[in-house]
C-alpha cells in the first residue's frame, strides 16, 4: 500500500511563544512606568463632604498625600478658614462652616502648604431651602369662664393646629401647661390663675410647636371683701323701785322713769294691804346688772317679811278663834245652884 505524505508541520511554536512572552513583558513594563509617572505627578488630594451645603452649614475638608509635618491652610475663596499640621499619615480631616456671606453657586476651596503643596477644587454652595412661615389662619382658642378670681381654674380650648402638635398655654408670659392637639387639631387645657395675680386685665397666650401663637386679654376679678357685722348694743332695762310699808299695807312695786330713776315713794300703784303708805316707806335697791346680788337679797328680804307678816296674822286668827270657842262652851254650862259646892272647892 502506498502511503501519501501529509502536510509538514513547521516546528516554530517555541519561537512564537517566546515572542508573545516578550511582548507581554514589554507592555507590563510600560504600564507600570506610566502609572508611576502619573502617581508622581498627582501629589496631594483634597475632598469635601457633603458635596453641597448651604451658607452657615458645616462641611468636612479632608486631605491626603501631604508631606509629614507640613502646615496647611484651608481657604474659602480668599478667606483663610483654618490651619492644621500634617501628621505621619500625610492626611488631615477638619470641619469648617460655609461663610454666611457666600452666594449660592460654585465656590473655590483651596489648600496651601508651607512646603509648597497646593490643591484647588470647586465646591457647590446650594441655596437655602426656605420654609414658609406658618400663619395663624384658621387657629382659634377661647377661655371659660370669661372672668375668674386668683387661684380659680379656667379652661382654655382651641382648634386649627396640626394633629399631634404641642400647644403651650402661658399667663402673662409664664407657661402654665403644654398639651397635644388631637388628629383634628383640637386641644384643651385646664390651668389655674396664679394666686398672686392682681385684679384687672391680663394676657393669655397659646403657642404651637411650629411657632404660631395667639393671644387674648383676660380679666381677673378682685376677691369679695368680707362684710363686718356690728356687735349688738346692750340697752339698759327700766328699773323697778320696791317700797316696803311698815304699817302692814303690803308691798308696793312702782315702775321707775325711763331714765332709770325710781318713782317717789307713795306715787302710783295701790297698796296691797289695808292702808296706803304714809310716806315713811324705805326705798328699795335699784335693779341693775351691776348690783344684781343686792337687788336679789333685797327682794328676798321683802318676801321673807311678807311671809312672816302673813304667818303672824294667820296664827293670831287661829289662836283667837280657839279662845272664843272655849268661851262659848263655857257659856253653855249652867251656873251651879246657890249654896252648891263649886268644882274643886
Amino acid at each position: 500500500m502506498r502511503q501519501v505524505p501529509g502536510p509538514r508541520v513547521v516546528a516554530c511554536l517555541p519561537w512564537g511563544g517566546a515572542l508573545v512572552v516578550a511582548t507581554l513583558v514589554a507592555v507590563m513594563a510600560l504600564t507600570v512606568g506610566c502609572a508611576g509617572s502619573a502617581a508622581a505627578q498627582e501629589g496631594p488630594t483634597v475632598e469635601v463632604d457633603p458635596l453641597g451645603a448651604e451658607p452657615g452649614e458645616f462641611i468636612v475638608v479632608m486631605g491626603a498625600g501631604f508631606p509629614v509635618g507640613e502646615t496647611v491652610t484651608v481657604f474659602f475663596g480668599e478667606t483663610p478658614i483654618l490651619t492644621t499640621t500634617i501628621g505621619e499619615s500625610g492626611a488631615f480631616e477638619v470641619p469648617a462652616a460655609v461663610p454666611l456671606t457666600v452666594e449660592p453657586g460654585p465656590f473655590l476651596i483651596s489648600v496651601t502648604g508651607s512646603l509648597g503643596s497646593e490643591f484647588v477644587l470647586t465646591y457647590q454652595v446650594v441655596a437655602p431651602v426656605l420654609t414658609p412661615t406658618p400663619t395663624a389662619t384658621g387657629l382659634t382658642f377661647e377661655v371659660l369662664p370669661e372672668a375668674a378670681l386668683p387661684g380659680e381654674t379656667i379652661t382654655v380650648t382651641g382648634g386649627g393646629f396640626e394633629g399631634g402638635e404641642a400647644v403651650t398655654v402661658s399667663f402673662d408670659g409664664v407657661e402654665l401647661a403644654t398639651v397635644g392637639a388631637t388628629l383634628s387639631g383640637a386641644w384643651l387645657a385646664n390651668v389655674v390663675v396664679p394666686v398672686t395675680t392682681e385684679p384687672g386685665p391680663h394676657t393669655i397666650t397659646v403657642r404651637g410647636a411650629r411657632g404660631v401663637e395667639l393671644s387674648l386679654e383676660y380679666t381677673v376679678e378682685a376677691p369679695a371683701t368680707p362684710s363686718v357685722t356690728p356687735s349688738p348694743v346692750t340697752t339698759a332695762e327700766p328699773t323697778v323701785a320696791v317700797t316696803a310699808t311698815p304699817s302692814g299695807g303690803g308691798v308696793t312695786a312702782t315702775p321707775g322713769s325711763g331714765d332709770g330713776t325710781p318713782a317717789a315713794p307713795g306715787d302710783g300703784g295701790d297698796s296691797a294691804g289695808d292702808g296706803a303708805s304714809d310716806g315713811g316707806a324705805v326705798e328699795g335697791a335699784r335693779g341693775t346688772w351691776d348690783d344684781l346680788p343686792v337687788v336679789f337679797l333685797g327682794v328676798m328680804a321683802v318676801v321673807a317679811g311678807a311671809l312672816a307678816w302673813g304667818f303672824w296674822r294667820w296664827a293670831r286668827r287661829e289662836v283667837g278663834g280657839e279662845a272664843l270657842e272655849q268661851m262659848a262652851r263655857f257659856d253653855d254650862v249652867d251656873p251651879p245652884a246657890e249654896g252648891a259646892a263649886r268644882p274643886g272647892s
